[in-house]
């Protein structure tokens, strides 16, 4: 009976298998930009030649082996452990598996039938596996499968090329060849398929080469993830100087905003608000939240003013007053009750946020 488990040797050959494919992936369009630059460039001086393949090497760092390869080197271990313990699991449970019922040849209803394998297939429209049993009759030679709840298998429909009926697929398993035979019963139509299943693979002529520059080794992997940090604070900083580029204008207008700590900020609004007609501003303690906010109270001192016509002098003064500064009016807008209003105010105090500000108060 044939084990899906393997030793570890195999697993960690495959991991590393995929690994020098992904790295061919992510290297190749470097490495030909690389080679195609020496051939344009023709650099003849040594000393020349060293300062490109330092720059080279490490651009090379930067796009492929930190962001890439490290973490093929760091995932290594716990993978393969997942892999052999899937197929571990795969093998108790094929070990356990016992039909459900004694089978009968579906060819000839012979009983006694021998079981030549069993293995563990995803049923049509099915996201997990079930255990599939094959059978070989002694009578009639032919072969039959039953899955674990005595369902009989069905090969899935195919139709023949020449007259459109539906093909009989017939199984034949002999030493290390799987002969696959499609008969149409309505035809003379027969195809016939082999497939050597321990057929070595063609061998890759470059992967022993490719697997020393993309398989990094304990040495290597401990010292390029401490490079990581670096590399990410790059990558930061890089991003910031791409936003940067693409809203100068919103940058150039907060290089030019009022920076205004609390205290400026009481004074600042002070004076703007009593010129509106209220009265016994107060401001409370900030709220050091998730956003640092304000919150801010006074008396409207025309008691005849209508409470909409309060809140709008209120809001305008406050907006007005704030626009070229790191403050603004919060959303929950201005309260009113019997002439007393109250407010929040928040700050930015990034310069991305406050440019994020600028350019969604310009889209409005």
């Amino acid at each position: 009976m044939a084990t899906h488990l393997k030793t570890r040797e195999y697993y960690e050959d495959l991991y590393d298998r995929q690994t020098v494919e992904i790295g061919r992936r992510e290297a190749g369009s470097f490495l030909r930009a690389r080679e195609e630059f020496y051939l344009k460039v023709q650099v003849k001086d040594q000393k020349e030649k060293d300062v490109l393949d330092f720059w080279w090497t490490r651009l090379y760092w930067w796009m492929v082996e930190v962001p890439v390869l490290v973490e093929r080197w760091e995932n290594k271990k716990i993978t393969v452990d997942q892999w052999m313990i899937r197929d571990r699991e795969s093998d108790m449970r094929l070990e356990r598996a016992r039909p459900s019922i004694e089978p009968i040849c579906s060819h000839c209803g012979g009983q006694g039938l021998r079981l030549k394998l069993k293995e563990l297939i995803h049923r049509s429209g099915d996201n997990y596996q079930s255990v599939l049993f094959m059978f070989d009759c002694g009578k009639c030679k032919k072969r039959c499968a039953f899955w674990e709840d005595g369902t009989e298998w069905e090969s899935p429909a195919t139709p023949c090329p020449k007259c459109n009926a539906d093909l009989v697929m017939d199984v034949e398993v002999r030493g290390t060849i799987m002969t696959t035979i499609h008969t149409c019963q309505a035809c003379d139509y027969k195809e016939v398929e082999k497939v050597h299943m321990n057929r070595k693979e063609k061998k890759d002529p470059d992967y022993e080469h490719h697997k020393k520059l993309f398989c990094l080794t304990d040495e290597r992997g401990t010292l390029m993830q401490a490079y990581r940090h670096k590399w990410q604070e790059a990558c930061r900083m890089m991003d910031e100087e791409m936003e940067r580029d693409s809203k100068k204008e919103m940058y150039d207008v907060v290089s030019k905003l009022n920076l205004l700590k609390v205290v400026d900020l009481i004074d600042t609004l002070q004076s703007p608000i009593e010129a509106a007609g209220f009265i016994e501003l107060r401001f409370e303690k900030p709220d050091i939240g998730r956003e640092f906010s304000v919150e801010f109270s006074c008396l409207d001192k025309d008691s005849s003013r209508s409470d909409a016509k309060s809140r709008a002098a209120l809001k305008k003064a406050v907006t007005s007053t704030l626009a070229d500064t790191n403050w603004r009016l919060m959303s929950d807008g201005i309260s009113y009750r019997l002439g007393y209003l109250s407010g929040r105010v928040r700050v930015y105090e990034s310069e991305k946020d406050l440019a994020d500000l600028i350019e969604r108060e310009r889209k409005r």
